[in-house]
């Protein structure tokens, strides 16, 4: 029986470590992922060439990094960034909102104003930016121009939501 245990503890103890090993693997690739995605992302808006086929296969890319590493914050951001410059506003909210979910950052606020300003919706785009403003000051320099003013004088009267779910 001492025997038995004695080589018990030993192989549970390589079987966690094999484990950990992969976890560990899995988290390295989807940080090489996300970090390609981002490096090319920004060559892309540097050259001004937003090819379509390449901004899908930046997608695919973060859909690899998400199964690999799901709490991983840079993923649905990345992802909303990329179907934001597609177009697919629709998308890049779902992406963004899940993004606020694992982490509320005022960058994430930020970009949910903007989506929601694509769509029309100004009085959340408001909101929206009023919240991340509020987080940080120096977001308001990332607030279009024609909302400065409005996003300045909603913060002064108090006038906003603590809720980025609006609908």
């Amino acid at each position: 029986m001492k025997f038995a245990l004695r080589l018990a503890l030993p192989a549970l103890l390589a079987v966690v470590l094999v484990a950990q090993i992969r976890r560990s693997s899995d988290l390295m690739r989807a940080q090489h992922l996300l970090w390609s995605v981002e490096r090319r992302t920004l060559v892309m808006l540097r050259t001004g060439d937003l090819d379509k086929v390449k901004l899908r296969g930046h997608l695919q890319a973060l859909a690899e990094a998400e199964r690999l590493d799901p709490a991983e914050i840079g993923v649905p951001t990345l992802s909303g960034s990329q179907h934001l410059m597609l177009g697919e506003v629709q998308l890049a909210r779902q992406a963004y909102t899940a993004a606020f979910k694992l982490e509320p950052r005022p960058e994430i606020l930020i970009n949910l104003g903007k989506v929601r300003h694509a769509q029309g919706a100004k009085k959340q785009a408001v909101r929206y930016y009023g919240q991340a403003v509020l987080l940080d000051p120096r977001m308001l320099r990332e607030v279009p121009e024609e909302l400065r003013q409005t996003v300045s004088d909603t913060l002064r009267s108090q006038d906003y939501s603590d809720s980025t779910d609006e609908d």
